[in-house]
C-alpha cells in the first residue's frame, strides 16, 4: 500500500512541477536578479564615493596648481630640465 501512495505523491510533484509555468519561474529569476543588482550597485555606490571624493580633491589640488602662473625664473628652469632631460634621451 505504501508503494502506490508514493507513486501517486511523486506524481503530483511531478504534475504540479510542470504545471507551474516558465513564465513565473523567470519572473522569481528576474526578481532575484533585479535584488541582487541593486544591492551590488549599493555596494559600489559607497566604493566610489569614497573613491571619487579622493579623485575629486586630487582634481582640485591639480586645478589650483595649473592656476597658479610661473614667474620667469620657473619657466627658466623649467626649459633647462627639458633640455637635460632630452639630452639623456638621445645618448
Amino acid at each position: 500500500m505504501k508503494h502506490p501512495l508514493f507513486l501517486l505523491l511523486l506524481l503530483a510533484v511531478a504534475v504540479g512541477a510542470w504545471a507551474q509555468s516558465p513564465d513565473s519561474r523567470e519572473t522569481v529569476l528576474e526578481n532575484r536578479r533585479a535584488e541582487l543588482r541593486s544591492a551590488l550597485k549599493a555596494s559600489r555606490e559607497r566604493a566610489v564615493s569614497d573613491h571619487d571624493k579622493a579623485a575629486i580633491n586630487a582634481a582640485l589640488e591639480s586645478l589650483k596648481l595649473a592656476e597658479r602662473h610661473l614667474s620667469a625664473q620657473e619657466r627658466s628652469d623649467l626649459r633647462q630640465q627639458l633640455r637635460q632631460q632630452r639630452q639623456e634621451a638621445r645618448e
